[in-house]
């Protein structure tokens, strides 16, 4: 039950972390930028952003290319 519990206070950090960084972005974002200024993991990183585009906090775009990739920005507080 305790390590339950230390779980699900690390996934909030790391969506907040990701906020503040997606905050202070002055542009789209790249997971890799972000796996940089927030100091995580991809397996903390992705989760988190999924977690807060499922809340309407963040949008992600695809980006095309020669390598299709995520870009990721702050669109704003959740409405209930």
């Amino acid at each position: 039950m305790m390590l339950r519990d230390w779980r699900r206070r690390g996934s909030v950090d790391a969506q907040a972390r990701v906020l503040l960084a997606l905050k202070h972005a002055d542009d789209w974002c790249f997971g890799l930028d972000l796996m940089r200024t927030c100091r995580m993991r991809a397996g903390r990183l992705y989760p988190a952003l999924m977690r807060l585009e499922e809340h309407g906090l963040v949008q992600a775009i695809w980006q095309e290319g020669d390598r299709p990739r995520r870009m990721y920005r702050y669109v704003g507080e959740s409405t209930p």
